[in-house]
């Protein structure tokens, strides 16, 4: 899976291999990351991007991703906090309902245009009917179900955008830090 990057020239794009077993096989498929920059009117748009298994371990390590493009942008932790909870919630379903085999991507893009946050969460799986009922206030008492309200309230915008080769969870986030080192 790749994403289109429109304008963004490549800064720096590199595979990993994540785990070596016993016998130096490879454990896990290769993960690209990609490092974008793009100048325009003197603004500089920073993008980095990810693509990861469909695997539960992939939550923890797009968080990670995430949680370090935010750290290089110079954004407060307390700032990030809710950046980084609802870009957990995108990749915690994409990992459960559109990963369908062991095949399956995951692709997260993070980019900041001035003082707005842009993440995109990508999956390769059947897609699915997005209702706004599905980002209102759960049952109290049920053990599933908040992802798409955390993420409504979290951030600034979210849009869906979900057809039989995927979805994509849109959001952004407007810093009031507005800081960036990277």
């Amino acid at each position: 899976m790749r994403l289109n990057l429109g304008r963004y020239q490549p800064l720096h794009r590199q595979w990993l291999v994540s785990k070596v077993g016993a016998k130096g096989m490879a454990t896990r498929d290769s993960i690209e990351i990609g490092h974008y920059q793009q100048q325009r009117g003197g603004t500089p748009r920073v993008m980095r991007e990810i693509v990861l298994r469909g695997e539960p371990a992939s939550t923890n390590e797009g968080r990670s991703f995430v949680a370090s493009f935010l750290n290089q942008c110079g954004v407060p932790e307390d700032e990030g906090f809710d950046v980084l909870l609802a870009v957990t919630e995108a990749i915690g379903n994409a990992v459960r309902h559109g990963s369908p085999d062991k095949e399956s991507r995951i692709a997260i893009r993070c980019q900041l245009k001035q003082a707005d946050v842009v993440l995109e969460v990508r999956d390769d799986g059947a897609g699915f009917v997005y209702s706004d009922e599905m980002a209102e206030l759960p049952d109290p008492t049920a053990s599933c179900g908040r992802g798409f309200f955390l993420m409504k309230e979290l951030m600034d915008d979210l849009e869906i955008d979900s057809s039989s080769s995927g979805t994509t969870v849109h959001m952004r986030h407007r810093l009031q830090s507005h800081a960036m080192t990277a």
